[in-house]
């Protein structure tokens, strides 16, 4: 059963009540109507509430409808409140709409009758009032909510920004240390191939190779911390005409100590084949084209432990120099190809850094070229570097 409209009515005249009441009572019980004929008697009554809509007269013996009006909106501030006005008055009806009444009604024989339509309107044009009201409060808590969370979002935007930067910063000391491990290990493998063989002080020619040696690994160490400072400068690097089977024949031989001596101390025998004639001189950084090749060579006999061969060739392709360095080791899985290349991703367990292969990428993409890595298990592996014959744009 529907609820009847409650109403609270407030007139000090018995013929204007009693022609109100029946307006209503023609609804046939829509309305349940509560009335008061005094200031004191509408307080009571409203202490009683509540209620649907207060309905008043304008004039009230010692009091207006203002103060009517004022005192629900200050007691029941969401109950709309109609005002009845024998006056006719714009002015009347502007002050009490500014004051916050629903609406207003001539006090006539022909207005009255239609009393309960001009309250269902009121009422209706207040329940969409409310809605929206409320709607827009939740519009206003949702951005709320949304604000708060795209500062969380900025926030953790932030705090990732500075993970990935310490991350990078991570990934540069690592490969610093690693290629200055590779430079220290020539240089090293050379003082010790003296310290163990000192007939080798009589012998001008092999101290020179050796010096020439050990004063390259010195320049690639120097070159190490240029390109560090370049980085920190914004400087671009700069590229010279490097002969690709001249920088194979280096790293070879900066190598050695690796894949020859250390590698026949344990027993194992790895041989190393160079051929690039065909390759013209590229434009490039001649220590960093040096330092990719010492990092695959490296890669490659930690890749055969019991020992193999290693090829490394070069051909022109159109506008590329392709350069292939190939071993016949243990290979790879598929899951290990895909990620050989990530920083500090390694199979070495404790002896490897994870970051040869990655200072390999890193430098190959400062040039400009691509790798590609070809390897199944069992079967070897072979890295594909093609690297632009011309001058690359600079890249840090």
């Amino acid at each position: 059963m529907v609820k009847p409209v409650r109403i609270l009515y407030v007139d000090d005249s018995v013929l204007d009540r009693e022609l109100v009441r029946d307006a209503f009572e023609q609804e046939g019980g829509r309305f349940a109507i509560t009335e008061a004929s005094s200031w004191s008697e509408f307080n009571a009554c409203l202490a009683e509430g509540p209620y649907d809509v207060v309905l008043t007269d304008f004039n009230i013996r010692g009091v207006e409808g203002i103060q009517i009006l004022d005192q629900v909106k200050s007691k029941m501030p969401d109950v709309p409140v109609v005002i009845i006005t024998g006056t006719g008055s714009e002015q009347v009806a502007a002050e009490t709409m500014r004051r916050g009444a629903a609406d207003y009604v001539i006090k006539s024989t022909r207005h009255i009758r239609r009393l309960p339509f001009a309250i269902d309107a009121v009422l209706t044009r207040h329940r969409l009032q409310e809605q929206e009201r409320k709607a827009v409060e939740s519009l206003r808590e949702s951005n709320t909510r949304l604000e708060k969370a795209l500062e969380e979002v900025s926030q953790m935007q932030k705090r990732l920004i500075r993970k990935e930067r310490l991350n990078a910063l991570g990934q540069m000391a690592s490969g610093v240390v690693h290629d200055f491990n590779s430079s220290l290990m020539c240089i090293i493998g050379a003082c010790e191939c003296v310290i163990s063989n000192p007939c080798m002080l009589d012998k001008k020619d092999e101290m020179m190779s050796l010096t020439k040696l050990i004063l390259s690994s010195a320049r690639d160490a120097e070159n190490i911390v240029q390109r560090l400072r370049k980085l920190h400068t914004n400087e671009d690097t700069s590229f010279s005409p490097v002969i690709v089977e001249q920088a194979a024949k280096e790293a070879v031989e900066m190598t050695e100590h690796k894949w020859k001596k250390q590698a026949a101390s344990e027993g194992k025998k790895i041989d190393i084949e160079v051929s690039a004639p065909k390759i013209p001189s590229i434009m490039a950084d001649e220590s960093q084209i040096r330092e990719l090749l010492i990092n695959l060579i490296n890669n490659a006999v930690d890749a055969m432990p019991k020992g193999g061969a290693i090829k490394i060739q070069g051909q022109q392709d159109g506008k590329w120099a392709m350069i292939k360095v190939i071993d016949n080791g243990e290979g790879m899985t598929e899951e290990v190809r895909q990620h050989c290349l990530e920083a500090f991703f390694s199979t070495k367990g404790k002896k490897g850094t994870g970051m040869g292969l990655a200072m390999a990428d890193g430098i190959v993409i400062r040039h400009g070229g691509t790798i590609e890595v070809q390897s199944e298990r069992g079967k070897g592996t072979t890295f594909v570097i093609r690297l632009p014959l011309e001058q690359p744009a600079a890249r840090k």
